[in-house]
Formats: C-alpha cells, sequence, structure tokens
C-alpha cells in the first residue's frame, strides 16, 4: 500500500512538495482527499496513473513510500505495484478510445493455459530480478562514474592552469584517454617512473626562460698529453759532455744562458768577470750544448706551453647559473654543475703534475727519467651530461609552449596508464551488469508479450459485455445504450447504432462502470491492487452521483488500498459518511486529506494537509465557504495579494448558494442580488468581483493584474453584510456555527 507520497518537486502546481515528518498520519486502506479544481489532483492521480502504465513520469523529483519501500521515478517503468487509476485520461482514452476486453477464460485449451502459467511464472521470477539487477547496473554504472570524475578530478587539479586545456577537463575526456590508451595496448617499454613523472609535472609548470651560453672550453686530451710528457721523459742527449756541468744542472741553465748571451752580442768577454773567454773553453760548451739539447729543450718548452694554455682555457671556463636553468632541469644541472666543476680541477691537477714531470726534465737533459706514475685519467662523462643538458634547455626555451603541451600529454598519458586496470575492471562490471539487466529486461518484455498474446486466445469477453449493459441500464435508468463485443475490446451502441453524441453523464458512467468492471478481469486481483478515482462523478446530476457512489464503493471496497480524489462536496460528504459509518477495525484504516494551495514569491505551491476541520464538521460546502469568506474578511493584516486569489471565485459561490434560497424566483446573479439588495453601488462592485473568475476552469488562473485583488478585504465585507442585512437570523446563526467547537 501507498503509505506517504513523499516528495513531489517541479510537478506542476506541487512546486516543492514532501510529506511532513510528523503532524501528517500515513495513508491507510481507505483514503479521501477534498480539493478544488486547479489545486493539483489531476497532476497526483496522473502520476499514479503513469505508474500503472509503468512510464517514467516529468518532474524534478517524484518519490512514493510504500510498504516495501520507496519507488522514485526512475523505477516506475519496473515497479511491480499493481494499481488502476481513474482519472480524465482514462476517460478519454476509454469514451473516446479503445475499450481493452475484460477477459473471463474459457473451458478449452488447458495445454495452452498451462503454458500461459509457466509464461506468467517466469515472469514473475523476473518481476523481481530485473530491479535487483537494475540496482546492481547503477551501481556498476556509479562506481564507473564516481571513479572517472575522482581521476578527472586529480589531473585537473594537478594540471589545470587558467586558460589551459586542463582547465575544463572533466569525467569525459578521462573516458575518452582511458579507451584510446586500453585500445592501444601496453605502452611500448614501461611507464614512467614516479621520478619521471614527478620531472614531468615540474615541466608542466615551467616558466619560460631565455637560453643560456653553452662552456665554449674543450677538455684536452690527457692520454695524449702524457704520451708526450712520457717521451721528452725518456730522451737522453748524447754529446761531449762537460762533467760539471752535467752534475750540476742548475749551473749548467746559468752557463748555456750566457753563451747564449755571448753569441747574441758576438762578445769574447765574460759577463760575470770581465775576462776573455778561451776559445777553447767557447768551443767546449758549444759542444756540452748541443743541437740535440736545444732540440729537447725547444720541444719540452712547446709541451709546457700546451698545458699552460689549456689550464688557463680550463681556468676560465664560464658555466650558465643554476637560477638560468629550465625549471625541471635545474635540480640536475645543480649536480651536473658541482660534477663538472670537480672534473675541471681534477685536469687542472693533473696538467699541473705533468707540467712538473717536464720541469724534472729540464734540469736532466741528459739523462732518461722514469715514466712510471699513476696512469689516471680524470672522467668526463659530467662533463657531456651537463652539455647536453644545457643543449636540452635551450631546445626547451626554443619551444617553451609545445615542450609543456608535450610534457602535460605525457604526464596525462601516465597518470591513466597507472589507474587503467581499474577502470577497465569497473568498464567490465558496467557492461556485465547492463547486459545482464538488458537481457533479463528483454526477456521480461517477451514474457508479457507472449503471455499476452496467448491469453488473448484463452479468453472470452462477451459476458462481461451482458454484465456491463446491465450495470449501464441500472445506472442510467433506461437501456438505450449497449455494450458489444467487438474486435478485441467493446463498442457503444445506442438502439443498434454506434454511440454518437454521448453526453458528459452518459461518457462518465460508461468510464466509471468500466473502470470498475476490469476488477473482474482475469490478469487483475482486486485483493492485492490499488484502486485511485479522481473525480468520477464529474457532470452527473443528483440521481447519477449516488448511483456512481453505490458502484464505487460495492466494486472496490475488496481493494487492498482505495484513494478517492475529488472537488464535488456532495460526493465528498458521501464518501465521508462511508468511511464514518464502517465498522471496526476497517473504521481504523480511514484517512482523509486535503490539498491546500500556499502563495509566496515564486507562485503558487500545492500540499497535501490534514482535512480542515469545518469540511469534516459540516453537511454542506456552503457552511465551509461561509467560513473561508468570513476568515478572508476579517484576517487580512499584512497578507499578501496571493493570499486571496481564490476571494472571488468563493464569494460568488456563497452568495449562488445563499441568494438560491432567498431569490428563488430570479435568474441571474445579479438579478438575484438586485432582488434582495437595495444598494446598486454595493451591488455591482460586488457583482464584478465575482464575475473575475466565474467562467474559469481553476481558482487564481485570470489574466488580470493582482492589484485587483488589493481590495478583497473590504468586498467580502460587503458580501457578509449583504447577508446579514438580507437575513439576520441566518447570518447569526452561521456566525455562531463558526465559533463552536
Amino acid at each position: 500500500m501507498i503509505k506517504r507520497i513523499q516528495k513531489l518537486k517541479g510537478c506542476g502546481i506541487f512546486r516543492d512538495f514532501s510529506w511532513p515528518a510528523s503532524g501528517l498520519d500515513d495513508c491507510k486502506r481507505f483514503n479521501l482527499v477534498f480539493g478544488w479544481n486547479g489545486t493539483g489532483k489531476s497532476t497526483l492521480s496522473g502520476i499514479l496513473r503513469q505508474l500503472e502504465l509503468r512510464e517514467r513520469p516529468e518532474g524534478d523529483a517524484i518519490e512514493i513510500l510504500f510498504d516495501s519501500g520507496v519507488i522514485a521515478k526512475d523505477e516506475f517503468r519496473d515497479s511491480d505495484c499493481s494499481i488502476k487509476v481513474f482519472n480524465r485520461d482514462f476517460v478519454r482514452e476509454t469514451v473516446e478510445g479503445e475499450m481493452k476486453p475484460i477477459s473471463v477464460f474459457g473451458k478449452e485449451n488447458l495445454k495452452k493455459k498451462q503454458e500461459l502459467d509457466a509464461l506468467e511464472a517466469e515472469g514473475k521470477e523476473l518481476q523481481l530480478k530485473v530491479p535487483v539487477l537494475r540496482q546492481k547496473k547503477e551501481k556498476a554504472d556509479k562506481e564507473l562514474d564516481r571513479f572517472c570524475i575522482q581521476s578527472a578530478k586529480a589531473l585537473k587539479d594537478t594540471l589545470g592552469r587558467e586558460g589551459n586545456r586542463y582547465a575544463s577537463y572533466n569525467k569525459g575526456r578521462f573516458k575518452a584517454k582511458a579507451d584510446e590508451l586500453a585500445k592501444s595496448g601496453p605502452a611500448s617499454g614501461e611507464n614512467p617512473s614516479e621520478q619521471e613523472q614527478e620531472e614531468l609535472l615540474k615541466r608542466t609548470r615551467a616558466s619560460y626562460k631565455e637560453g643560456v651560453a653553452k662552456p665554449s672550453a674543450t677538455l684536452p686530451d690527457i692520454a695524449a698529453i702524457r704520451d708526450d710528457v712520457a717521451l721528452l721523459r725518456k730522451r737522453a742527449v748524447v754529446s761531449e759532455a762537460i762533467d760539471e756541468l752535467t752534475a750540476d744542472a742548475e749551473v749548467a741553465q746559468w752557463v748555456q744562458q750566457g753563451l747564449s748571451l755571448h753569441a747574441a752580442r758576438e762578445s769574447q768577454d765574460c759577463f760575470y768577470c770581465g775576462q776573455t773567454v778561451p776559445a777553447e773553453r767557447v768551443e767546449a760548451l758549444k759542444k756540452h750544448f748541443s743541437d740535440a739539447v736545444t732540440k729537447l729543450q725547444g720541444d719540452i718548452e712547446e709541451v709546457l706551453g700546451r698545458i699552460d694554455a689549456t689550464q688557463t682555457e680550463l681556468t676560465r671556463i664560464a658555466f650558465p647559473r643554476n637560477a638560468e636553468i629550465a625549471d625541471h632541469l635545474a635540480e640536475r644541472y645543480a649536480k651536473l654543475h658541482e660534477s663538472a666543476k670537480t672534473c675541471v680541477k681534477e685536469y687542472c691537477e693533473e696538467l699541473s703534475r705533468l707540467r712538473g714531470c717536464l720541469e724534472e726534465k729540464q734540469l736532466q737533459l741528459f739523462e732518461t727519467l722514469s715514466t712510471s706514475y699513476p696512469d689516471k685519467v680524470p672522467s668526463n662523462d659530467e662533463w657531456e651530461a651537463l652539455l647536453r643538458l644545457v643543449d636540452d634547455h635551450n631546445l626547451a626555451s626554443q619551444n617553451h609552449s609545445e615542450g609543456v603541451a608535450a610534457a602535460q600529454r605525457s604526464y596525462e598519458n601516465a597518470r591513466v596508464r597507472d589507474c587503467l586496470d581499474d577502470y577497465v575492471a569497473k568498464v567490465a562490471d558496467a557492461a556485465d551488469a547492463t547486459k545482464a539487466y538488458d537481457a533479463s529486461r528483454t526477456r521480461l518484455d517477451e514474457c508479457r508479450r507472449q503471455a499476452r498474446e496467448m491469453r488473448a486466445e484463452l479468453l472470452s469477453h462477451r459476458l462481461p459485455a451482458k454484465e456491463l449493459t446491465a450495470d449501464l441500464a441500472r445506472y442510467l435508468g433506461h437501456n438505450d445504450l449497449v455494450f458489444e463485443p467487438h474486435a478485441e475490446g467493446y463498442r457503444v451502441t445506442r438502439r443498434g447504432q454506434l454511440a454518437q453524441k454521448l453526453s458528459d453523464g452518459e461518457r462518465t458512467a460508461i468510464a466509471v462502470l468500466y473502470f470498475l468492471k476490469t476488477f473482474a478481469d482475469d490478469e487483475f486481483k482486486l485483493e492485492d491492487a490499488i484502486v485511485v478515482f479522481d473525480d468520477p462523478v464529474s457532470s452527473l446530476d443528483s440521481n447519477a452521483l449516488y448511483n456512481a457512489f453505490a458502484f464505487i464503493k460495492d466494486r472496490s471496497r475488496a481493494a487492498k488500498q482505495v484513494l478517492i480524489l475529488t472537488h464535488n462536496f456532495p460526493f465528498f460528504r458521501m464518501v465521508r459518511e462511508w468511511f464514518k459509518n464502517l465498522r471496526k477495525p476497517l473504521k481504523n484504516e480511514c484517512r482523509i486529506f486535503m490539498i491546500d494551495v500556499a502563495c509566496d514569491a515564486d507562485g503558487r505551491n500545492a500540499a497535501l494537509v490534514e482535512i480542515d476541520s469545518l469540511l469534516a464538521k459540516f453537511h454542506s460546502e456552503y457552511q465551509y465557504l461561509f467560513s473561508r469568506v468570513h476568515h478572508l474578511a476579517t484576517n487580512h493584516n499584512g497578507q499578501p495579494l496571493e493570499y486571496y486569489l481564490p476571494a472571488p471565485n468563493i464569494a460568488r459561490r456563497v452568495l449562488e448558494a445563499f441568494l438560491a434560497f432567498k431569490a428563488p424566483d430570479a435568474g441571474s446573479l445579479y438579478a438575484k442580488m438586485e432582488a434582495v439588495d437595495g444598494n446598486e453601488e454595493r451591488r455591482s462592485r460586488l457583482y464584478r468581483f465575482c464575475n473575475m473568475q466565474s467562467h474559469l476552469d481553476a481558482v487564481g488562473d485570470y489574466d488580470e493584474d493582482l492589484s485587483s485583488l488589493s481590495g478583497a478585504p473590504g468586498l467580502l465585507q460587503d458580501v457578509l453584510q449583504l447577508i446579514e442585512e438580507a437575513d439576520p437570523v441566518h447570518f447569526k446563526g452561521m456566525v455562531a456555527c463558526l465559533a463552536s467547537p
């Protein structure tokens, strides 16, 4: 059974309704709802009819609480709720459209009946299974959706910057990328490591930096210089050596230099002692310092010059500052920078050592010196790595925008690949759940279709046609109209011809009786069903109204739950008295509500509320409407204009009811007012006010400006004054009635 209309949001006049947590009891087995036209009865019954038809209704939010739980609008299609709804749509489809057969089983074809039972049993199992599978599908879809949203958000938060393409990164783009990578298979090589991904991330955030000058020095070929030094140390001069000069290298250097000066100056006198150097001594010295000695000394000087030039070049190397290097390379550059400086230092130290070896040789030209020293060549790997890194920086500077974009793509690919296994698994789960749901849903539809076709072959609807004709004759008091089986349903004939131009009362009678007769259909179990009536007595006279009530009361009392909605007060009173006179325990299973329409700045909003005590107590609508006029006329302080939207219609109905007794011979409302009211100004004013809504279908839907309601309190006081002047005793009694508990 329906316990509550839990939530209606964006559903016509039910703009934002939620069943209150307290103060309004749940629905029971027998339920009556009173509401004027335009208060939302049709909206409410229309939603319930869509539940009957398994259609998804319109609206922002719809939730109906049953004994078994809540059914939301997205679950209408898969609901197993047994419900029948009588409303204007049913009348239109029945009388103007097709009346489907109401059938009972024939006695033949027992084998087919067994097949039908099997189909229906399978259908019932599927009816229970489909909602479970739908929930699994929705759960898998939500998990996949949530995973994609979270993954996309992580990438957006990491890579998104104002103006770039990742600032609006969403689940759709994540899914597209994940599908692309899943389709392309494993990446060539391993996915970037965490450290590599961190470097990519730095690159995506790097600011632009200018290119830098590459260190121009070239590290010397230490091995070649070492070989040259070794060869020079091995060389020894063979000459007519002077022992004392050979023994003392420093003196030899001094003498050789002096000999050169004497030759250059063409002097025979010693610059030191002033005496003439003997020719024999000069000749001996020349033989000691032969060309071989000069050649060796020159070779040594040449190598020393190369060493000095190389050292000078190395000491003048200019390295780029760390701050000049691109952000994503800066950390690595700082390490290489230190290593490269160490490398240069080691080269300089080795060159200095080799220089010392040559200086030693200069003092021992006539001796072969040892070359057994450490054969260590400094590594230049860091130097070369630094030069490559500077090239990378300059290339990144040249293509900064393209590089950032490429780093973003690479980082995106890496992060998506990291979670690709989870994504693929969730996609598979969602696909499996959807496949299982679709298969069961399709099979359920197929079972229903096959069962419907098989039932049509087995069922007969001639007997219900006869019973409907008999009901219609009792209802209308004549037998002009007849239900006849026709094709797969019925048609209504009048004296053998298809009935044309049915009156509103006849249309309502046909629809009501046909609706009630469907309770006897073998496909329907009334004791397990909810039946809903929305204004089943529209356009009926008093006699037909009573007949309709009698049929409804008799045929629906066995239903699991009954819900009746009406704006007709006499019918409301009949149903109310039916409920009051039920015996216990059924008497405790009755609830009476009304639909209240409140107005605010956003417009009208309908709500189900407890029945007004006056409606529950009074025996005529006139008493209730009089109380509304009295309330609106005397409680008007600070009320907005929307508060008085129903006032003109209420005033007219009160005056019509009152004047029908006071001036029964007068014709129009104005004539009746003229018969009892001598105040022409008041009469004209009231007549105009009452006609504001008199020809409209719904309360409050007139097209005049709302400001026309500003005088409503005073006009309603005029209504009360007219009644009091015309019948003081009646007026006094009505006011006393309002005050009574």
